[in-house]
């Protein structure tokens, strides 16, 4: 089944120029996103301690100003999708990356400025940008290139990954200089992403041609929804597993996720694009399926006598887990924006990255209560659920999704 949506047809010459600018953009984003996520985690690194050893804080109430902060930051998203509804996501993502500067310097004046006003302002920066930059990368190549698109994306996540462990090395040595230096690293990042985030604006001179918002654009969206809930099934899965994973674990354990994941880049980057020059499409949902299906022995493996304190079992499990959650994303971040306006997409996205939190949340109320053991096993039956309802949805999501008679003819 092809899309319906087609980008302009073009002669050689006309659409290597058209090619050309979203290969462009696409290594600019990596760069953004691979500079906000350095300077993001960079931060939260160091927050807790900071609140305790630099403010003052008591145990509970620094854990309390983590909590604010990064539900804050997990909701702002939605903020920023609504407002791109009449926006769109270039000004936003300028807007946001312009904020989050302001953020992280103004944390340096703590306790002169407001500790609240500086969450504020990071959660309002990072719910503008992050879905605007997204929704950006899955808007340089749609229709024929959706396995371009992908591989895009699969490159996002290789930047996200790749900002969050250097910053992590990195940011323990920042306040030994003093508490006040410890966020200009992250300020200083923030004004690079933003520099790049006018760039983009700018070369984005030639914009794909945008899906109409049309009632074939209201059915891409609700056929889109289903896939936020099996996100959340995913991240369960994965949440339960960090419980056994992170009870006592050794530091460097921290750093394989990262690795695993940028290593699974290296090899799906160019898989990706080799079929894509094979016009050989990758439909999503059998993806996300096979996905919920590969968590399984990730968090199986946890329930083997000893585990917790097996490294080798922590490490398989945590290679197992980190494979699958590179595919899931770039495949979903795909499908959710390559065939939607930029300014439902952003919405999408917004959900998408919500739908983390909530699967970590269910797993966070119901663990104490039940057991970590009796967690994992709930979680594994409902990705096996999940799996099968993803391969179950696929043809008539894509029935709602796309066109009807052409779904008929392929079949």
């Amino acid at each position: 089944m092809s899309d319906p949506y087609k980008p302009p047809q073009t002669d050689g010459d006309q659409a290597e120029q058209i090619r050309l600018p979203a290969v462009a953009i696409s290594a600019l984003l990596a760069l953004i996103v691979f500079g906000e996520r350095f300077a993001y985690y960079g931060t939260r690194a160091v927050m807790v301690v900071w609140f305790i050893t630099g403010l003052g804080m008591a145990d509970a109430e620094a854990y309390g100003w983590y909590a604010t902060m990064t539900t804050a930051i997990i909701f702002a998203p939605f903020l920023g999708g609504t407002i791109a509804l009449v926006t769109g996501p270039y000004p936003l993502a300028l807007l946001g990356s312009a904020v989050m500067v302001l953020a992280f310097a103004s944390l340096t004046a703590v306790p002169t400025i407001p500790l609240f006003a500086s969450i504020a302002l990071l959660a309002f920066g990072q719910g503008l940008q992050k879905p605007a930059v997204y929704a950006i990368a899955g808007s340089q190549f749609r229709g024929v290139f959706s396995n371009t698109r992908t591989a895009t994306f699969v490159l996002l996540y290789g930047a996200v990954n790749l900002g969050a462990a250097s910053s992590s090395v990195l940011a323990p040595y920042a306040h030994e200089f003093g508490w006040h230096f410890a966020f200009i690293p992250a300020a200083l990042a923030m004004v690079g992403v933003t520099a790049l985030c006018t760039i983009v604006w700018a070369l984005d001179w030639n914009r794909p041609a945008e899906p109409p918002l049309n009632e074939a654009a209201a059915r891409r969206f609700a056929a889109s929804l289903p896939l936020l809930p099996l996100g959340a099934a995913f991240w369960m899965g994965v949440a339960a597993s960090s419980e056994f994973l992170f009870t006592a674990p050794p530091m460097w354990l921290f750093n394989v996720n990262p690795v695993v994941v940028l290593l699974s880049a290296l090899v799906l980057f160019p898989v990706l694009l080799i079929l894509q020059a094979a016009e050989i499409e990758i439909p999503a949902m059998p993806v996300v399926g096979l996905s919920l299906l590969l968590l399984l022995p990730g968090i199986a493996i946890l329930l083997i006598p000893g585990a917790p304190e097996n490294t080798g079992i922590l490490i398989a499990s945590v290679v197992l887990l980190a494979v699958p959650e590179i595919a899931l994303g770039a495949f979903v971040m795909s499908r959710i924006t390559g065939d939607l306006p930029t300014r439902l997409s952003t919405m999408l996205i917004a959900g998408w990255m919500a739908s983390a939190y909530v699967g970590n949340a269910i797993v966070s109320a119901l663990s104490p209560l039940v057991g970590s053991v009796p967690m994992v096993i709930a979680s594994i039956v409902i990705c096996l659920v999940a799996a099968v309802v993803a391969f179950g949805l696929w043809k008539p999501l894509d029935w709602i999704a796309f066109d009807r008679d052409e779904i008929a003819n392929d079949a």
